[in-house]
């Protein structure tokens, strides 16, 4: 392993990653070409990783608690209970998100997991709305359009995923399918550097 500002050819940065590693990979080899290993960028989602370069697997610079100083956080579930998610209710009735927040918290969350009310996500238009954080780590993602009635299990198993991701970004393959299609937003870990702009 190689820490940062080590000799060129020394070591490979891994340009655009979230995780903000503090340790990189000395292995130069080309994603897919490593037998037995997935390539890396099957696993996140278009726009994770830039385009137009050359990639390459970080090998063993995952997992490595001791050697990262950056802090991966507890996990939160936040929920908009304020959300009327559409419906006519009355200013003193229970809410949608107010409702999701109350299941929730009668089915019990992940270990790990901490479920936490929120006023609001100002996502009026495409709610129910929740946030996912862990961190300085990891990225905050927030999903909208969650139906009180029928997305507990989805929220429930989402937070698991989103829990054993270091850096919170869920494989986009194992990404359930509500999450790839009403995220509305995704914000970057207080930890990440800015990413290289032009040339």
């Amino acid at each position: 392993m190689v820490p940062f500002g080590a000799e060129e050819g020394t070591g490979v940065r891994y340009p655009g990653c979230p995780r903000n590693c503090k340790w990189f990979a000395t292995a130069e080899m080309p994603l897919g070409e490593t037998p037995g290993k997935a390539a890396g960028a099957m696993g996140h989602e278009p726009g994770d990783l830039p385009s137009g370069l050359k990639l390459f697997i970080r090998a063993g610079c995952l997992g490595l608690g001791g050697m990262m100083d950056t802090d991966t956080g507890p996990v939160e579930l936040l929920v908009c209970v304020k959300c009327k998610r559409g419906t006519d209710v009355t200013e003193d009735g229970e809410r949608p998100g107010q409702r999701l927040y109350e299941d929730l918290r009668a089915g019990g969350m992940p270990e790990g997991v901490t479920l936490t009310p929120v006023e609001c996500l100002q996502n009026c238009d495409h709610g129910c709305s929740v946030a996912m954080r862990g961190g300085d780590a990891r990225w905050t993602y927030v999903y909208g359009n969650l139906d009180e009635g029928s997305h507990l299990d989805l929220l429930t198993e989402g937070m698991a995923l989103y829990r054993d991701a270091s850096d919170g970004v869920i494989p986009w393959r194992q990404r359930p399918e509500h999450f790839k299609r009403n995220c509305i937003a995704r914000i970057p870990p207080v930890a990440a550097g800015a990413p290289k702009l032009g040339g």
